[in-house]
């Protein structure tokens, strides 16, 4: 069986200070807004149509009682009429894009992909606060594929030496299937004043790893910790 090999590169911001040109990454930087994210994708457009999209009040209608359907599981007339309306169905998928980019330029936390309108971007980006604070990219090397490219990674680990230098750090994970096979990926890791990088050798199809924004991980983790109670007290 042919590998299929993904790598994947996580972006996250740091607590300090941006460099004064921040490292840019298939066009895009940590910091940036929304609005600036949609323009490098040349995805604009999305904004018009997302916003005729959910006043359309006929189809946010259809779209509601499509989930109520399938939320019962209900096998009546109407609603199996409903659940294999494959229009709808995509539809409702789009809705549910439509509404994350409408909080994301709203202030909200979170996560567009390439799925958001057949926007090109390769993997995922999350915002905070209306600034992008992590991208998650998937490096395919599957001939075929609209996004593959020619290598695989070490011809991503080259590319990121030469945008970010030597890497701050590299390891191997192992790993052991259940008939004892043995594997082992590699890791590539940077780290600058601004932006931490970890480049992924992986296996399989969308097996990516997700890693957060310093500063958003940082607090998350800081009021976790000021709310947990030691299981060890009474």
């Amino acid at each position: 069986m042919k590998k299929m090999m993904i790598v994947t590169c996580v972006f996250f911001a740091a607590l300090c200070i941006a460099q004064t040109s921040p490292v840019e990454i298939k066009g895009h930087h940590i910091g940036e807004g929304v609005l600036q994210f949609l323009a490098v994708e040349k995805a604009e457009a999305n904004v018009t149509h997302c916003h005729d999209q959910l006043v359309d009040t006929t189809l946010t209608a259809k779209v509601a009682e499509l989930k109520q359907c399938t939320t019962r599981a209900d096998t009546g007339k109407r609603c199996l009429k409903v659940m294999t309306d494959t229009d709808l169905q995509f539809k409702a998928s789009e809705i549910d894009e439509c509404l994350r980019l409408a909080s994301a330029l709203n202030g909200g936390s979170e996560k567009l992909g390439s799925k958001l309108l057949n926007m090109p971007f390769p993997g995922w980006a999350s915002f905070d606060h209306g600034k992008l604070v992590e991208m998650d990219l998937d490096f395919w090397n599957l001939p075929g594929n609209e996004r593959s490219f020619a290598g695989g990674y070490d011809v991503v680990l080259q590319d990121f030496i030469v945008k970010l230098g030597p890497p701050t750090k590299t390891w191997a994970d192992e790993f052991q299937n259940g008939f004892g096979a043995r594997f082992s990926y590699r890791r590539a890791a940077w780290e600058t004043d601004s932006v931490v990088v970890v480049l992924s050798e992986l296996e399989g199809h969308n097996a990516s790893s997700v890693m957060r924004d310093k500063a958003f991980f940082s607090k998350a983790a800081q009021d976790a910790a000021a709310k947990h109670q030691n299981v060890l007290d009474r």
